[in-house]
């Protein structure tokens, strides 16, 4: 898929909840996490922090040499991703950040960043240009966050454990099995080490991810 499509779905979903009904946060989640907690201990942690955001912040792009990535246009289209073009610098005046797309966020700023009679003309440019990184979404709601209203409601955790990437296969090769996988960052099968680990992570996280979401493959 293409991921600038996928953050453009996500942001129409999420203009789809605000006109829902009533609620604090938004929790993303994918076929690939799995719950640690139940939903009564995650509103009850929540209590406590309305109005703020959870993300797990990877980096300041300002604080880091270039990376060939950085310039680059991205492409998905028939289960390939592609290389198609390079893009100019970023203005001076920008900070752009990178964290996991899996994040709390709470409504007030998911209204903010959709109400474009509110919002900061920067944003605007921003958003345009988070569209042609390699993963959109990693970039958009941090770098956007951190240039509003909203930057001192920022919290670094997005409460997930990550499971530890398998990177290569047992033939030494890498795994790719979907349009992108960074080398075996994909969704792993759940192991039974992997049981007494989601215990213990229990005591800190409220989700765990990235595990298989196929039915049909057996535990390891």
């Amino acid at each position: 898929m293409n991921r600038a499509k996928y953050r453009h779905y996500k942001l129409e979903g999420y203009e789809e909840l605000l006109r829902m009904g009533i609620w604090d946060f938004l929790i993303n989640l994918s076929g690939a996490d799995l719950p640690l907690r139940d939903v009564d201990d995650v509103s009850a942690m929540l209590a406590a922090y309305r109005g703020y955001n959870f993300m797990r912040q990877n980096g300041n792009w300002n604080d880091r040499s270039g990376k060939a990535t950085d310039y680059t246009v991205w492409y998905g289209c028939g289960g390939h991703v592609y290389n198609i073009s390079k893009r100019g610098q970023r203005p001076e005046w920008s900070d752009m950040h990178s964290a996991s797309q899996w994040a709390v966020l709470n409504r007030k700023y998911i209204d903010y960043v959709l109400n474009a009679n509110e919002r900061l003309d920067k944003m605007n440019y921003l958003q345009f240009y988070s569209m042609t990184c390699i993963i959109p979404d990693e970039s958009f709601f941090i770098s956007m966050m951190k240039i509003s209203p909203f930057r001192n409601t920022f919290i670094h955790n997005n409460m997930h454990h990550l499971k530890a990437f398998a990177r290569r296969d047992d033939k030494g090769f890498c795994r790719h099995t979907d349009d992108i996988d960074f080398c075996g960052q994909g969704p792993g099968t759940i192991v039974a080490a992997d049981s007494n680990n989601l215990h213990l992570m229990a005591l800190n996280f409220f989700f765990s991810r990235k595990y298989t979401g196929d039915p049909e493959e057996k535990a390891g």
